[in-house]
């Protein structure tokens, strides 16, 4: 059997500000064909952790902070599930993800990220997880960079790139690395 002919899992995160939402995300994610898909949320931002790198008048004078959780999981039948579980997230309120699903031998793999600013980002991936752009896609960059100018033309390639998603989602990711980091350390 080839690596290929193997089912491919996709991957994602999801991080929202409100407990209350956790129930509607369990049921966008039932709606996929696959076996069911358990979420073991983590908060982010504890409050038991703070205190690292702040000064003593952050220390004496706490921020209100608005608990944000994270929660990670995988799924079968990457191809088919990842656009339905993007589709419905994206609905939910408050909710931000990163999902991803592999390439396959006869077929590009897909990201879809989404913030409530941005909307949602969708690109096509090839093997090593780089995305991949059609020659008309590009062609109607450098149109535009004739009608509008480089400024104009770079923030079209950074939007391209997935850029702004990257940098709105980055936060969110490290904070939960840190907080996965923090709750093997507690087990």
């Amino acid at each position: 059997m080839s690596y290929f002919a193997q089912p491919l899992n996709g991957f994602g995160r999801i991080f929202v500000d409100d407990v209350t939402r956790f129930g509607k995300i369990a049921w966008a994610l039932s709606a996929l064909p696959c076996a069911p898909i358990v979420l073991d949320w983590i908060q982010l931002n504890d409050q038991s952790s703070c205190g690292f790198g702040l000064s003593i008048k952050e220390l004496v004078i706490p921020a209100r902070v608005t608990p944000r959780f994270g929660a990670e999981f995988s799924f079968e039948n990457a191809s088919d599930a990842v656009s339905i579980i993007a589709s419905n997230l994206s609905r939910i309120e408050g909710v931000s993800f990163d999902i991803s699903a592999p390439a396959t031998a006869t077929e590009l793999g897909e990201r879809f990220a989404f913030t409530p600013n941005l909307g949602l980002f969708h690109g096509q991936l090839d093997h090593a997880g780089s995305h991949v752009y059609s020659e008309h896609r590009l062609m109607n960059i450098l149109d535009r960079f004739r009608e509008i100018g480089t400024s104009g033309c770079y923030i079209e390639m950074m939007d391209l790139l997935s850029t702004s998603w990257d940098k709105q989602l980055a936060s969110d990711h490290d904070a939960f690395d840190l907080a996965q980091s923090r709750v093997r350390r507690a087990s």
